[in-house]
C-alpha cells in the first residue's frame, strides 16, 4: 500500500509544474476575440501549440494507464469479493440452527397467506414447484432432508388447481402466451410424491376445477381442446387418487 502511495505521489509531483502554466498575456487578446493574429503571433501561437501538445499528450497516456490499472484492480477486487461471500455464507448462522427449530420454522410456512380466496386452504398448491415445500427442498440437502423425511405434516395440507398461464412480451414488445409453468412437469407423479411423503397424515385439502362442474363450456381464448383434455385427465386421475385415500 506505502509503495502504491508514493509512487502515485511521485506522479503528481511530476507534473505538478502544470498548474503554473498560464496563457501568455500579449495573445490573451486573441482568446476572447475573433481577431486574426498578426504573422508574428501566429508564430508565438504555433511555438506554443507545439509544446503544450506532448505534454496533454503524456498527461493523457498516464491517465489511460491508471485506468487500466484501477479497471484491472476492480475486477481483481470483485473475484476476492465473491470468493468472500461463498465463505461467509458457509458460516451463515442458519447453517447451524438444530434440526428441531427448522422444522417448527418450516412449519409456519404453512400459515394461509390468501385468506381473500375463500378456496385457498393452509397449503400449497401441488402443482406449482416453486412454492411451499417444493421449494424448501431445493435449497440445500440438509433442508430437503428433513422436509422429505419429517415434516410430512407439509405434504398433508395442499391446494389441487391448475395454476393459471403467464403471459409476457417478446422482443417486439407483442403478448405471447407461455406454457403454465406446471405442464412441464408430470403433474399426476408430483401429486403421488406429496402423498407419499405426507406419511399417512390426515390430509386437508382443496380441490378446485370448475370443468367439472355440470354445464360448464367455458373456453378462454387462449384455451384450445387438447389442453383442456389433458386437464380433464390430470384432475380426475388426482380425484381418485383422494378417493382412494378418503379414509385419511
Amino acid at each position: 500500500m506505502s509503495t502504491t502511495k508514493t509512487f502515485l505521489n511521485n506522479l503528481l509531483d511530476r507534473y505538478g509544474y502544470i498548474s503554473s502554466i498560464t496563457r501568455s498575456p500579449e495573445l490573451s487578446t486573441l482568446v476572447t476575440t475573433n481577431n486574426a493574429p498578426l504573422p508574428f503571433q501566429t508564430a508565438q501561437l504555433k511555438s506554443l501549440v507545439a509544446g503544450l501538445r506532448p505534454k496533454t499528450t503524456q498527461l493523457q497516456d498516464e491517465i489511460d494507464h491508471l485506468k487500466w490499472a484501477t479497471e484491472t484492480l476492480e475486477v481483481h477486487a470483485s473475484h476476492l469479493s465473491e470468493i468472500t461471500r461463498d465463505y461467509e455464507t458457509a458460516l451463515s448462522p442458519i447453517r447451524h440452527l438444530p434440526a428441531e427449530i427448522l422444522i417448527e420454522i418450516f412449519r409456519w410456512t404453512c400459515v394461509d397467506c390468501n385468506a381473500y380466496n375463500p378456496y385457498h386452504l393452509c397449503g400449497f398448491n401441488v402443482f406449482e414447484i416453486n412454492q411451499g415445500p417444493w421449494l424448501l427442498s431445493h435449497v440445500c440437502g440438509s433442508w430437503r432432508n428433513i422436509v422429505t423425511t419429517v415434516c410430512s405434516d407439509l405434504w398433508s395440507r395442499f391446494v389441487l388447481e391448475i395454476p393459471d398461464k403467464t403471459v409476457k412480451e417478446d422482443e417486439y414488445g407483442r403478448d405471447v402466451l407461455r406454457v403454465r409453468p406446471s405442464m412441464k412437469y408430470d403433474m399426476i407423479a408430483l401429486f403421488e410424491r406429496a402423498l407419499k411423503r405426507s406419511r399417512g397424515r390426515c390430509l386437508d385439502f382443496s380441490f378446485r376445477y370448475f370443468r367439472f362442474h355440470e354445464g360448464w363450456e367455458h373456453r378462454g381464448e387462449d384455451e384450445d381442446e387438447e389442453d383442456e383434455e389433458n386437464e380433464d385427465d390430470v384432475m380426475s386421475s388426482c380425484l381418485d387418487m383422494l378417493v382412494r385415500r378418503s379414509k385419511r
